[in-house]
């Protein structure tokens, strides 16, 4: 019979301690769990393009990286001012997310989201007026953006989207995790005194 081999890494053993115990993974599960109506609410909010499936690759691929980094070079307990840090940038990089989602953001006839480049190509901006708009534009267009946008604004727009919803992923996941280690410090202390 082979074990497996003891990590040496501080960082990883805290990681690995705090997902072998079993109560404290279960209730913060189930309390994930209160937040599955929102799932759907999550998903639809998330960037439209490169696909639902790829960005929420991407989204766990980020939470992991950022969990283990976190994990990795705590060699104490986070501090609160770190804590309110990584709030404020999770709550500062979701006002920007939203107001560029709302801006940049468009439905077609199906109701399939696509995204909107941000500059006019030249030979449609002479036309717009009070009764030629930007939606008249991309209606008439069959809402293919490309036709009504310059293509590297599309480009732009839809990196600008991705990279904002993985820095809104990233500062909540190491909200949580740093909050996750400083309540066990805390409960790891009260132990001690005990």
């Amino acid at each position: 019979m082979t074990t497996a081999a003891p990590i040496r890494n501080p960082g990883l053993r805290v990681f690995a301690a705090f997902l072998s115990d079993f109560r404290s993974l279960f209730g913060l599960t189930s309390k994930g769990l209160l937040l599955a109506p929102f799932a759907s609410i999550l998903i639809q909010t998330g960037p439209p393009w490169p696909g639902s499936s790829t960005t929420l690759a991407l989204t766990g691929l980020t939470e992991l990286a950022v969990l283990l980094t976190v994990f990795e070079t705590s060699r104490r307990t986070p501090s609160m001012r770190a804590i309110r840090i990584f709030g404020a940038g999770a709550l500062a990089a979701l006002i920007v997310y939203l107001a560029l989602h709302s801006y940049l953001v468009f439905s077609n006839y199906a109701g399939v989201p696509d995204v909107r480049g941000f500059a006019v190509q030249g030979d449609l901006r002479a036309k717009f007026g009070p009764l030629f708009t930007e939606e008249k534009a991309l209606s008439g267009a069959g809402f293919v953006p490309f036709r009504v946008y310059a293509p590297w604004s599309i480009h732009l727009a839809r990196l600008s989207l991705v990279v904002d919803w993985l820095v809104v992923t990233a500062m909540t996941a190491a909200l949580f995790a740093s909050l996750a280690i400083r309540l066990r410090g805390s409960a790891r202390e009260k132990g001690h005194k005990q």
